[in-house]
């Protein structure tokens, strides 16, 4: 089952991938992490238009120390919160300095300011090309619905997700296979599916759940009648 759903999904993806300025194979785990801390609670889209300017301004850790806080608030306020932004940016910029370099190990990663399961996650497979489980709800979503037949409700099934959606990943296709996952369930396993349409209904528990349920309530309704 595992290995269908990764088929199919490289294979979606290859006319529905996203192409946004943080998923160039060289983004470096700086870049990575100032993407995901704008990606929060904010469309994909919308953080594409500011990302590369801030990105200029900042690309490194050493170089947004220098950015200006007035020049900072404004590229940040076509997000919002950018007052919440700029500190965590400039929180996570002077953690790394300390340290020295962006760490590669998911429990060294989480150590740092703003930083938690997922974007530690994020930045080793994207980052540092490692292996590693997304603990994200769009991950979760589509994860729990295919294999389990519904959505992680915890943090703990949450995880417990994760780590099976990425025993279904072949090695080496970590980045494409998890873009993959985010852009379906962006487009298509959304909060409100889009069944239908979608490529993985073959295999996936929450659609035969789906049907099941529907088949029963038609018999019910044909017994009334």
């Amino acid at each position: 089952m595992g290995y269908v759903l990764a088929k199919r999904l490289l294979k979606w993806s290859e006319t529905n991938y996203r192409d946004f300025p943080w998923r160039h194979p060289r983004v470096s785990p700086w870049e990575l992490l100032v993407s995901e801390l704008l990606l929060r609670q904010t469309g994909a889209q919308k953080v594409a238009k500011v990302y590369p300017t801030l990105i200029n301004l900042a690309p490194n850790p050493m170089a947004l120390t220098s950015v200006p806080d007035e020049l900072l608030l404004q590229v940040l306020t076509p997000l919002g919160l950018q007052y919440q932004r700029a500190r965590a940016l400039r929180e996570l910029a002077h953690a790394i300095l300390e340290i020295g370099s962006v760490p590669e190990e998911r429990d060294k990663l989480m150590r740092l300011p703003h930083v938690g399961p997922y974007t530690a996650g994020a930045v080793m497979v994207f980052a540092h090309q490692k292996r590693a489980a997304l603990p994200d709800v769009n991950v979760g979503r589509l994860g729990g619905r295919y294999f389990y037949g519904t959505v992680p409700r915890t943090k703990s099934s949450l995880f417990r997700v994760a780590e099976k959606v990425l025993s279904s990943c072949p090695r080496g296709q970590e980045p494409r296979f998890y873009y993959a996952i985010l852009d379906f369930a962006a487009t298509i396993c959304t909060v409100k599916p889009q069944c239908p349409v979608c490529p993985l209904q073959k295999g996936c528990r929450y659609r035969r759940a789906l049907r099941s349920s529907n088949r029963q309530v038609k018999r019910q309704v044909a017994d009334v009648g």
